[in-house]
């Protein structure tokens, strides 16, 4: 091999050739910044829409809790085990083919090369990123382009009430909302429900169209969220 080509010089980053022109071509390899994010469309939150999305939270004194207090606790607050689901199917995608603009949000306000479970922590614990997030998916389910690729009742924003009991919750379009911030932080229970996301014959979603909204809204592949 020609001494030019020697590994020893191609490590280095030289050119083989001549140095005549070096660095012509660099402006190729430099990255673009990013466009700021235009949030100018999108909703701001009503109170109600605030403590909608707020996380949920224990109220009562341990002395206090009922049955069912504690099997809410189950349900909503984050364990070790939908952590690590969140960890191995979701923040992976975030940095991938998920939704960038909830990326960038995430950068913007926790930080850049964050590890999976700060970055759950941040969609937990973050208020101004939670609140963001959530006028950024308001705005994304709300918009006509998106009509035709939403489940019908969430397109249509039917009337809904959450079968966990945030009373703060009226529509579709927020329920959705808030299952994609549950799924974000890592709260979603991802074997709390016993029947998977189910579409007919024409792949439309007939069980399970809040869960599937969720998906799209993150950018997540069908079928994750179950």
């Amino acid at each position: 091999m020609p001494e030019e080509f020697q590994a020893s010089e191609l490590d280095k980053g030289t050119h083989p050739i001549a140095d005549e022109g070096a660095g012509t071509y660099d402006h190729l390899f430099i990255d673009e910044p990013e466009v700021p994010i235009d949030k100018s469309s999108w909703p701001e939150l009503v109170p109600r829409q605030q403590r909608a999305f707020t996380p949920f939270r224990p109220h009562k004194r341990e002395t206090e809790k009922t049955s069912v207090d504690r099997l809410m606790e189950r349900l909503l607050l984050p364990s070790p085990e939908s952590m690590e689901a969140a960890s191995k199917l979701v923040v992976p995608r975030l940095y991938d083919s998920a939704d960038p603009v909830i990326r960038r949000l995430l950068e913007e306000h926790a930080g850049q090369r964050l590890s999976s479970n700060d970055v759950l922590l941040a969609f937990q614990t973050n208020q101004v990123l939670r609140e963001e997030s959530a006028r950024y998916l308001l705005f994304k389910v709300s918009d006509i382009k998106n009509i035709n690729r939403l489940p019908r009742r969430v397109a249509v924003n039917s009337g809904k009430s959450d079968r966990f009991g945030n009373k703060d919750i009226s529509n579709s379009h927020e329920m959705a909302v808030s299952l994609a911030l549950r799924v974000l932080e890592g709260s979603f229970k991802y074997n709390f429900n016993s029947e998977p996301v189910i579409r007919d014959e024409t792949g439309e979603v007939i069980d399970g169209q809040h869960r599937a909204a969720a998906e799209f809204l993150i950018g997540l592949p069908l079928g994750t969220v179950n």
